[in-house]
């Protein structure tokens, strides 16, 4: 009996210590992963309402983290969420290889501002620093928003809600740091509603529903909304200049890739489909003419912003309202096109050897 009970006492005191050695340890991480938060606070890029580690069910979470971003002294980001929630660390990569490999990210109502700075004239030459290699499962936002400001202005150019984003195989390392897109994935999913971009002076962009994944794209309910009536529209142009209201149920693009390298910005797709396109178009001649020579379709298609390869657009069931004016009175006439059906072969903005004659 004796024996029996010296035994429950080793087990049990072995239990309690290595019980007191992990929560130990579970503090030791904590602190040393506090510390490290810390620094950044103490530097004012970073604030944080508290800090959860659990070694027990390998868990780390983060709440009401907030990061903001300098650049000459001027905030060019402004990132924040109501909690991280990190599992599934590999200790044995981080231990022996270096290596930060975690599971999976849960990111809930992410919300982050970007106030683009100032162009920077000055060239430098950065050496290349060494960088812990990163590699995530899957990195999940949820209920996220996205805004873009222009310079000298509070108006947002780009608001956009963005209800799930999935990102798959993540891999961050020296090289994709300093690269446009930092990282390395394997494969995304994203949707978002409630899209709004601000063109110019003239014309807002709306967009009610978009879904993207792997090589596929899809919008419900893309309008460019003129921010004036016909008639207003004339006081805020100098010159003839038509007036243009489109609103398309549905377009689909298929095998899309963007490449974005340093300040340019390439976009291909093998098929686009215009669904229901209605475009009306109101013009009025009685301004002065435009002065210059206005440049050709294909100039301006060469002059976007954006390099462009697409193999075909698809206009389906597209239709299409024109209004002229000359006088004062009478008020012009409509001329309607409906049921428009047609098909536009490889449009570029680029060069590409194979289309050469």
């Amino acid at each position: 009996m004796k024996k029996i009970v010296i035994s429950i006492g080793i087990i049990a005191g072995i239990v309690i210590g290595a019980g007191l050695l992990l929560w130990g340890l579970n503090k030791w991480v904590e602190t040393k992963l506090q510390s490290k938060l810390d620094e950044k606070v103490e530097e004012g890029s970073l604030s944080y309402e508290s800090l959860s580690v659990n070694l027990f069910t390998n868990q780390f979470s983060i709440r009401m983290p907030h990061w903001t971003d300098y650049k000459n002294n001027t905030k060019t980001k402004e990132i924040s969420a109501q909690q991280i929630n990190i599992s599934n660390l590999s200790y044995r990569q981080f231990l022996f290889k270096g290596i930060i490999q975690i599971e999976n990210i849960d990111v809930i109502n992410p919300k982050a501002d970007f106030y683009p700075p100032q162009v920077d004239t000055t060239t430098s030459n950065q050496d290349k620093k060494e960088f812990k290699n990163i590699l995530i499962g899957n990195l999940n936002l949820e209920n996220g928003s996205l805004r873009y400001f222009k310079q000298d202005t509070i108006q947002q150019t780009l608001f956009c809600q963005i209800p799930q984003l999935s990102i798959n195989k993540i891999q961050i390392d020296s090289n994709t740091i300093l690269q446009a897109i930092p990282f390395l994935y394997d494969s995304y999913f994203v949707e978002s509603d409630s899209i709004f971009y601000r063109m110019n002076n003239l014309y807002d962009l709306a967009i009610k529903k978009l879904s993207a994944e792997e090589g596929r794209l899809s919008l419900d309910s893309l309008q460019i909304i003129p921010r004036y009536t016909k008639y207003e529209f004339q006081a805020h142009i100098p010159y003839q200049k038509a007036r243009v209201d489109l609103c398309i149920p549905r377009i689909e693009l298929s095998n899309t890739n963007w490449i974005l390298d340093q300040d340019s910005l390439e976009f291909s797709a093998s098929q686009i489909k215009l669904t229901g396109a209605d475009l009306s178009i109101y013009k009025d001649n009685r301004l002065k003419e435009y002065p210059y020579t206005k440049p050709l379709y294909s100039k301006m298609i060469r002059n976007l912003p954006i390099k462009i390869d697409i193999d075909s657009i698809h206009v389906i069931d597209g239709a299409l309202t024109f209004q002229l004016r000359t006088k004062k009175d009478p008020p012009p006439g409509n001329v309607y096109i409906q049921n428009i059906n047609a098909t536009i072969a490889r449009m570029l903005s680029k060069y590409r050897e194979t289309y050469r004659e």
